[in-house]
């Protein structure tokens, strides 16, 4: 008989799958954490909240129990020894528990309204939310309580404050805050009708305020000081209810006003500084919301002034929108120009919000208060006919003058922070701009700044400008980064000891050449280049090639400019027209301006000229004059007895102006 030797087949995890299932409980219990966590938190809160509602119900046992006369809280009305705000550790948990007895009004026995009838009692518990940590409410009971008994006769005052929205609703949350505070002291929060009764009261004048709670905006009919709201001279007399009203709404339902201000003819934004005004008429009275706001050009955003600017507003009313003081720009009223419009030039604006909540975006075209202005060196170049007159980089129009290069034989006590080799300072006045003939500092001003170079001339010069040669190459300038300078500034002294930083800036890193003009000029007799940073050094050092400086080497004495004809068909001849300018006048130079009148623009005319003072009326124009074609020509004229100064000019403009203004 064969025999087998049979072996039973055992089975088991392998390593690598009791890992996988210890991973797969390990995850599965890190997911059961936040729930079990959730779990005891909520039994926390609800248990916290049970609490909470237990002790309210403590307190309320304690209130009913009392006298009915004895009910009232400390500083309130009714008063009484009741805390009105207490902190109570109850079953080893701390609360807030705010106590409330008001007044509640009913009809009496001869149908009129007995303010005194019955008393309200309101229980809050706060305490901590167990998720969030923060404080909040947990607990709310309310009960009336009423008299035993016959009522008494009471022939006391009683003062009822009343807090109203926009729509003349009362507000009953958030509870206000109401305070007498003359000729007595008390306090109470506003019921779910939004009313504080203060009842039993002597006959006197009384000082009533309400707080503008959390969450509130005051009506622009009242004024808030230091967030309340305060009536005066509140009369109460025996046997009668004096009523006092407070209006304020949510801040959910403000509206929100941004600003937009552009120009009437161009539509260009304007963000300039100004003033703005905004008013409210509510119940034909009108309401200043602010007066005279400031505004720069860091107020705006997005090209507005935003809603922040303005605030919370009252969504009734209709508002009135004034800008003024904007340099060049005739002062708005809306009321007045009913120009104003929210979408397109079609939609204009009424002044009213559509519905509480609502965001205007209101645009305001502002007209330019000149007829006409002149002032930026475009306008000079594009409209004159003159003689030795220039306008320079500063907007204004000035004398001008001609310049040569400092003589290099002139230039004495070169001086460097360093040099390299033959690479010296005596290299930028040679007159030679190719590649061996420059400065070179040797080292690199990442590691030692700054690098600088200076000289002196043999006599003071008025230096007119600058050009530094930051390349041999000038038809590839910018090919090669290193070596190049970049920030920079220019210092000069007539002493040597005092100095002065006339220029300030940063080399192109890929021009020849750069141009520094020095306007007006400066008058010295040291000079100095400082070098702050370099362009990729890779530890190379700078160089430079050339300097050279001008001079001033003329200066007319005298000069004129003719401006192109100016229209007239435009101007309102039922208006005054005034020429005014800004000029800045040194010793000893003088400035006139010569104003004519003309049928059509041909011949120029090169006589009968009038002249004119700052301010003065243009002449030859009538009143209700017809305008066409005629064309008004403005003369300047500019002399100075010393060539190394010249009159300035900083604008010249023509301002229509009201009869009599």
């Amino acid at each position: 008989m064969q025999k087998y030797n049979i072996r039973k087949k055992e089975a088991g995890f392998s390593l690598l799958e009791m890992m996988i299932a210890v991973a797969i409980i390990v995850i599965v219990a890190a997911s059961l954490v936040p729930l079990m966590t959730f779990v005891n938190q909520s039994g926390h809160s609800n248990q916290n909240r049970m609490m909470a509602n237990n002790l309210a119900a403590s307190i309320m046992e304690e209130i009913r129990a009392m006298d009915y006369e004895a009910i009232g809280t400390i500083g309130g009305n009714p008063s009484g020894t009741l805390p009105q705000l207490q902190s109570v550790n109850y079953n080893g948990a701390d609360y807030e528990v705010e106590t409330l007895i008001s007044w509640g009004a009913a009809k009496g026995k001869n149908t009129e309204i007995n303010p005194v009838a019955y008393l309200n009692a309101r229980v809050i518990v706060r305490g901590l939310n167990t998720f969030t940590g923060i404080s909040e409410e947990l607990a709310e009971l309310h009960t009336v309580i009423t008299r035993d008994g016959e009522e008494p006769l009471i022939e006391n005052g009683h003062l009822r404050a009343q807090v109203l929205d926009s729509e003349e609703q009362p507000i009953g949350d958030p509870s206000v805050n109401v305070e007498i505070t003359t000729p007595i002291s008390q306090h109470l929060m506003t019921d779910y009708n939004g009313t504080a009764i203060f009842g039993i009261l002597g006959e006197g004048n009384y000082s009533v305020r309400a707080k503008v709670e959390e969450g509130l905006f005051a009506s622009p009919k009242e004024i808030v000081t230091d967030g309340w709201i305060e009536r005066n001279n509140i009369e109460v007399e025996n046997n009668t209810i004096s009523d006092v009203k407070f209006y304020m709404d949510k801040n959910s339902k403000a509206c929100q006003l941004e600003i937009k201000l552009i120009d009437a003819e161009t539509k260009n934004v304007i963000l300039e500084r100004g003033k703005v005004s905004l008013y409210v008429e509510l119940d034909n009275e009108a309401y200043t919301v602010y007066h005279e706001k400031e505004f720069t050009s860091a107020s705006f955003a997005g090209g507005c002034l935003p809603a922040s600017f303005s605030g919370s507003l009252w969504p009734e009313g209709t508002y009135n929108i004034v800008i003024s003081d904007i340099p060049e720009y005739k002062d708005y009223n809306l009321l007045v120009e009913q120009s104003a419009f929210i979408t397109d030039e079609s939609d204009l604006w009424n002044g009213e919000f559509d519905s509480p909540g609502t965001t205007l975006t209101v645009t305001i075209p502002m007209k330019i208060i000149y007829f006409y202005e002149e002032n930026s060196k475009d306008d000079f170049e594009d409209n004159t006919e003159m003689e030795d007159l220039i306008a320079t980089d500063f907007d204004t129009l000035e004398l001008d003058s001609s310049s040569d290069i400092v003589d290099r034989e002139s230039i004495t006590n070169l001086a460097s922070s360093s040099e390299s080799g033959n690479k010296g300072p005596e290299n930028l006045f040679d007159g030679d701009k190719k590649q061996n003939s420059s400065w070179d500092t040797g080292v690199s001003p990442n590691t030692h700044q700054p690098q600088w170079i200076g000289c002196k001339f043999e006599r003071n010069i008025a230096i007119t400008g600058i050009e530094v040669y930051l390349s041999h190459n000038e038809n590839n300038p910018g090919a090669n980064p290193n070596h190049k300078p970049k920030d920079f500034y220019i210092r000069v002294s007539s002493d040597g000891v005092n100095w002065e930083e006339i220029y300030t800036g940063t080399f192109p890193v890929d021009k020849y050449s750069y141009l520094i003009n020095i306007n007006p000029p400066k008058t010295c007799i040291y000079f100095e280049l400082w070098i702050t940073s370099e362009y990729e050094s890779n530890q190379q050092g700078i160089r430079i090639y050339e300097i050279e400086i001008f001079t001033e080497s003329h200066r007319f004495d005298s000069g004129k400019r003719l401006s192109k004809p100016i229209s007239l068909a435009q101007h309102d001849s039922s208006k005054n027209l005034s020429i005014e300018w800004d000029v800045f006048l040194p010793e000893r130079t003088t400035f006139e301006v010569w104003t004519i009148v003309t049928n059509g623009t041909n011949p120029i005319p090169e006589e009968g000229f009038i002249k004119v003072e700052n301010g003065d009326l243009v002449l030859d124009i009538g009143y209700l004059e017809n305008l066409e074609n005629k064309y008004l020509w403005i003369l300047q004229k500019f002399t100075t007895e010393d060539v190394s100064v010249s009159p300035v000019l900083n604008w010249l403009r023509l301002k229509e102006k009201e009869p009599g203004e």
